[in-house]
């Protein structure tokens, strides 16, 4: 019955999207708040799928320390991210979806919590889960090579410095505008530009969202309002 539910929510976005008479299409909108954290391998079949919600100390795990709703007022759920050993994988977290993206432009956003100044996030957007520079597109909010520093990843797979960063303790939107086109992606800390023209390497459709909460071990970020929209 719940993932029933879930299938009805995640199918009743995506004909929303669709039906809007506009130029953008709808490929996925999670506020979590939904979400059931007892229900262990979520998967919608015609919308997206989020790997299960365990109860390990380090997996993801649905929260309601710090949330935001769709009018950007406190309410619902968020995903708290903990950062595990290397050798640990479960503190992924990871979305994906059946449409592909391959042409056109695209927006990926989403809203991010650094719990403190040892707190950082990496994520990428693609085929891969880890940066390997061919056909991710990645953005790094915090304590990664460049330090209290927004980076983002080049066609070579190289982080370079945004000369921005999200501020410790306070929700941040995070936006990706891309042009499969041109092959370049922009980033967007709470509506202003930090990063422009970042070229990237296609090798295929794009169908995956992956959030790694960075080291050290013990590093607690939160995730909230993802949507990825097709913008023509």
């Amino acid at each position: 019955m719940r993932l029933a539910r879930i299938s009805v929510l995640a199918g009743s976005l995506l004909a929303l999207g669709a039906g809007c008479g506009l130029a953008e299409s709808l490929i996925l909108k999670e506020s979590f708040n939904d979400l059931d954290p007892e229900v262990a391998g979520v998967v919608v079949g015609e919308g997206a799928s989020w790997r299960e919600f365990r109860k390990t100390e380090t997996a993801p795990q649905i929260s309601d320390q710090e949330f935001f709703s769709d009018s950007g007022e406190a309410s619902g759920k968020s995903v708290r991210l903990t950062r595990a050993d290397a050798v640990t994988m479960d503190f992924w977290l990871i979305g994906a979806w059946e449409t592909t993206l391959e042409s056109g432009r695209a927006r990926v956003s989403f809203r991010i919590l650094r719990d403190n100044s040892e707190s950082g996030m990496s994520v990428h957007f693609g085929d891969a889960q880890k940066a390997i520079g061919v056909n991710t597109i990645g953005v790094s909010i915090g304590n990664r090579i460049g330090g209290e520093k927004l980076m983002v990843m080049n066609s070579d797979g190289a982080w370079q410095d945004a000369g921005a960063n999200p501020t410790v303790g306070t929700w941040a939107q995070i936006a990706l505008e891309i042009d499969f086109t041109a092959m370049t992606y922009t980033v967007l800390l709470d509506g202003v530009p930090a990063a422009e023209a970042v070229p990237f390497k296609m090798t295929g459709p794009m169908q995956r969202i992956s959030f790694l909460p960075a080291a050290p071990v013990g590093n607690v970020s939160y995730i909230d309002d993802v949507e990825v929209t097709a913008l023509d």
